[in-house]
């Protein structure tokens, strides 16, 4: 996935832990982040500080039972912010 910073100040990029993913059912699965470890060749996805403007590339990988049909992916918008999770239908 592609992660832009649309804001007006810096903010930290960190795939597992903010990124969830949800069936149709319901279900709800983390990031699979030791997956995420060898499926990045320079860390993307792990603690990526992004300027305004910029973006960073991670490929992120979730652990779902076979035949699972992903319906959205969440970034949490974080404890600290009255901002809204986004949500992306897939």
């Amino acid at each position: 996935m592609t992660v832009k910073n649309v804001t007006k100040r810096a903010h930290t990029f960190h795939a597992d832990g903010t990124v969830t993913a949800q069936d149709g059912s319901g279900r709800e699965f983390d990031v699979d982040g030791e997956a995420g470890i060898y499926g990045n060749t320079d860390g993307q996805g792990f603690l990526d500080e992004i300027n305004p403007g910029n973006s960073v590339k991670a490929n992120v990988y979730f652990d779902v039972p076979k035949g699972t049909k992903l319906k959205t992916i969440t970034f949490d918008a974080g404890l600290f912010t009255f901002a809204e999770d986004a949500v992306v239908t897939l």
